[in-house]
């Protein structure tokens, strides 16, 4: 019989999978033949996109990786939380895949231009809406709903803080946004149909996202 925590992350790994492939799909990323996914976990993106070459990175300091490496289809463990440069050549992926990762890592000027420098072309990063309505309500009742504490958020986003962020790292210098796709929270997934979910994160991100995605363009004159 599966206990309640693993009936737990295979819901949390059932979700990601349907946002990779509404992604996939929707941003046409199976045009790129060399992807690199930091913090890859179950690798979903790698079996949705089927790009000639796919590089997953676990992070040394996620405990899930520590725990059953064999599980999480990774190709390559290193801290991309660090000053030091990672273990790639410049402009060596066509897609640089940084999804819900980089709120928890505290160097992240490092990692945005690390993240710059091995990519090609584009960049897909996924960040949370931590003032979602869910949370909100959590916080009226003194809980604590993003776990700022190891392994938690070192860094909070809204929508418009997200939004800011990415220009202010990304696309006031070398790249330009191409898309933007918010994501419903998976809060009352059996009770609230998709089509209204997702009318209600698009309508009232900030209230209903969990979670935002972009897609930047490397600007052809910095290329």
């Amino acid at each position: 019989m599966l206990d309640a925590k693993t009936i737990n992350m295979e819901l949390k790994w059932v979700w990601r999978k349907e946002i990779f492939d509404y992604l996939t799909e929707k941003m046409n990323l199976k045009r790129f033949n060399y992807v690199v996914d930091l913090g890859c976990a179950e690798a979903y993106f790698k079996y949705a996109i089927n790009p000639q070459k796919y590089v997953g990175v676990g992070l040394l300091d996620d405990p899930l990786v520590a725990e059953d490496q064999q599980k999480f289809k990774i190709d390559v463990a290193f801290d991309i939380d660090t000053k030091e440069k990672w273990p790639f050549e410049d402009n060596e992926f066509d897609l640089v895949i940084a999804s819900q990762v980089l709120e928890h890592i505290f160097h992240l000027d490092e990692a945005c231009k690390e993240i710059k420098r091995i990519s090609k072309s584009h960049i897909l990063i996924g960040l949370p809406n931590d003032m979602r309505i869910d949370n909100r309500i959590l916080g009226l009742f003194g809980k604590n709903p993003i776990g700022i504490k190891k392994y938690g958020h070192c860094k909070l986003f809204d929508i418009p803080l997200a939004k800011a962020w990415i220009k202010e790292k990304f696309a006031d210098t070398d790249y330009e946004c191409e898309k933007i796709i918010y994501f419903y929270t998976i809060i009352g997934q059996r009770f609230v149909p998709k089509f209204l979910k997702r009318f209600l994160a698009n309508l009232y991100p900030n209230l209903f996202a969990g979670e935002v995605y972009f897609l930047l363009t490397k600007i052809k004159s910095a290329c």
